[in-house]
């Protein structure tokens, strides 16, 4: 029986700049949001596990030069010291209302 290769932090960022450029049109870059997630300048949404959390990233916190056009969704895998994946704030509120409600 094979084994799966685990994850690697390398293959994390390699699925986030990929769901970046489809759904939001730019690369965030992940030194720059694991700053602003030290200085608590992104909101925590939720803890979706241990090793999840998910946080949410204006995009005046973001923005020097209006690359950013609307607020983002980011979730940080700990374990791996990295973003794994971004939505739209606004899809993620219009997924999460419908789910809950």
């Amino acid at each position: 029986m094979k084994h799966k290769k685990a994850k690697t932090s390398e293959d994390l960022v390699k699925h986030f700049q990929k769901r970046c450029i489809e759904r939001i049109g730019i690369i965030l870059n992940q030194r720059k949001l694991k700053d602003l997630m030290i200085s608590h300048k992104m909101r925590c949404i939720d803890k979706l596990s241990n090793t999840r959390t998910m946080f949410h990233l204006k995009k005046e916190d973001w923005n020097s030069s209006n690359m950013l056009q609307k607020d983002v969704v980011v979730i940080y895998d700990k374990p791996r010291h990295s973003f794994v994946t971004t939505y739209s704030y606004e899809d993620w509120v219009n997924n999460h209302w419908l789910k809950n409600h």
